[in-house]
């Protein structure tokens, strides 16, 4: 499950700055771990992660990510939303640019 979040532009209003919201369900604790760690792990290298999704073919060619990073992760707690279930956030926020044009628009 996920959510967008979006904040306001940096001192340097040509890179975007936004967050992403997953929350994380499973029936034991344990698991949940396992995907935090991962998320830790994958998204550790901020450049790194923003490099992968450049690469990726199917990306506009109008936007270049800048780095990827692990901005939040919330405590494991019992769900509130699904009786029976533990769960927990993971905020990614992601730094990016748009290609601008001669005027400084967004193209």
């Amino acid at each position: 499950v996920y959510d967008k979040i979006g904040m306001s532009y940096e001192d340097n209003w040509l890179i975007c700055c936004e967050q992403i919201l997953f929350t994380i369900y499973a029936t034991n604790v344990s698991e949940i771990n396992q995907f935090r760690n991962y998320m830790v792990d994958r998204f550790r290298r901020m450049d790194a992660s923003a490099r992968d999704i450049n690469g990726y073919a199917q990306l506009s060619d109008k936007f270049k990510f800048h780095s990827i990073f692990v901005a939040d992760i919330s405590p494991t707690a019992p769900s509130k939303e699904l009786a029976g279930f533990f769960a927990s956030d993971v905020i990614l926020e992601i730094k990016y640019s748009r290609i601008t044009d001669g005027a400084g628009r967004f193209i």
